[in-house]
């Protein structure tokens, strides 16, 4: 098993978010959650990606365990989030630049900036980032995801603020990795976990329950 997570449980303000949550991702699946409003999905991955600590539970990923100091294997992971990750009064090729090198995770110059034209950021990739729309924020993250070296994805609502070039591309990096990556992706879109996904849950309650499409 890839992504194991068992009984994961996460409180905030004594209000349980997370309930004894179990979680198994095989290799090269892509994994949709949904839930509601305040289920727990970006909390869910937050943990996962080492962003928060859990109150309790135990899990495995790459064979090592998850929720402890060592930390090693976040190197294999990259995460998606809300935030837009990033330095705003930098430009996306300083952004990306300090990204990789964190990582240990060199490229030239002139391949980040062809990777800034491909999702379409090349009018801007030397301008400061304070001023980015959602939408620009959201390709910026598409730029990290072709550019960083990774195994497992995390997104959260990646589909949010991205227009249909934009939404196009996702779904081309996506399709591309589908052979040799593993994802886990949080969002309220339905047609997009459908369409992309090999297993759908849904956050009830604190719990990951099995989800069909009609």
């Amino acid at each position: 098993m890839y992504l194991t997570i068992e009984n994961l449980s996460k409180s905030f303000n004594r209000n349980l978010v997370l309930n004894k949550l179990n979680l198994e991702v095989n290799k090269n699946n892509i994994i949709g959650i949904i839930g509601d409003n305040g289920s727990g999905k970006t909390t869910l991955l937050k943990i996962i990606s080492g962003l928060m600590k859990p109150d309790s539970g135990k899990g495995f990923i790459f064979n090592s365990p998850l929720f402890n100091s060592n930390y090693k294997f976040l190197k294999h992971v990259l995460y998606w989030g809300h935030d837009q990750d990033s330095y705003s009064f930098l430009s996306p090729i300083e952004n990306l630049k300090l990204f990789l090198k964190i990582r240990c995770q060199y490229k030239g110059d002139q391949y980040i900036k062809e990777s800034l034209i491909e999702v379409g950021l090349g009018s801007v990739f030397d301008k400061s980032m304070i001023d980015f729309s959602a939408g620009m924020v959201q390709r910026y993250h598409l730029a990290r995801m072709k550019l960083s070296d990774w195994d497992f994805l995390l997104l959260d609502e990646p589909t949010n603020a991205l227009d249909e070039r934009g939404l196009m591309l996702l779904e081309y990096m996506l399709k591309k990795y589908k052979t040799s990556k593993t994802t886990l992706i949080a969002s309220h879109n339905l047609k997009f976990i459908k369409s992309h996904c090999d297993v759908t849950y849904k956050l009830i309650d604190g719990k990951l329950r099995d989800f069909k499409f009609n």
